[in-house]
């Protein structure tokens, strides 16, 4: 019932601010057109019994997201745009995710499709496998290592604590290489 509640009240809003104005008749509208969607496309009660929502990680995530949009946004449109031909290098790259529940897996692999130059090309569900297409591949372990960052902010949202040790010890190992690699 609590679902139903938040998703009305969730709609009503909406309604609200797509005619602009707070009015009794906009919130009655809402409530009409709410209910009636309610109705039409029931939405489940159960709350996954794995759902681990932090909302101040959840904000941070969101701060994540849109910085990482931004910045692939002008990286890429410096790249339309300036002027002769450049080499680009890209590829597709396999992440093997931590085996988290199908909320992370889902809002991670959103997270990477919609920013530019990265898009998801499949979601392997088990063992849990990104293949991702990367725009400016530098390194295969820099865009792993980029995908994993983004993952542990999404479990930090989202995830159950031991998917959250799973990847900072995966996040760990990949920095650890890299820096043997450049100490070398």
């Amino acid at each position: 019932m609590t679902v139903r509640l938040l998703a009305l009240a969730w709609l009503v809003a909406v309604w609200v601010a797509l005619w602009g104005s707070l009015t009794i008749g906009n919130v009655l509208g809402g409530l009409l057109v709410g209910g009636t969607l309610l109705a039409a496309f029931p939405v489940r009660d159960a709350v996954p019994a794995n759902l681990y929502l932090r909302p101040l990680q959840t904000l941070r995530l969101l701060g994540i997201f849109i910085r990482d949009l931004v910045g692939a946004n002008v990286v890429v449109a410096r790249e339309v745009l300036s002027p002769g031909a450049k080499a680009v290098n890209e590829g597709v790259i396999a992440v093997p995710a931590t085996d988290a529940s199908p909320l992370v897996l889902s809002v991670l692999a959103a997270m990477i499709s919609l920013t530019p130059g990265t898009l998801i090309i499949e979601l392997q569900p088990s063992p849990a496998v990104l293949y991702v297409h990367v725009f400016h591949l530098h390194t295969v372990e820099e865009a792993r290592l980029d995908i994993l960052r983004t993952e542990r902010a999404v479990i930090r949202a989202l995830g159950s604590p031991t998917c959250l040790h799973t990847v900072e010890r995966r996040i760990a190992e990949l920095e650890d290489a890299a820096f043997q690699k450049t100490a070398r």
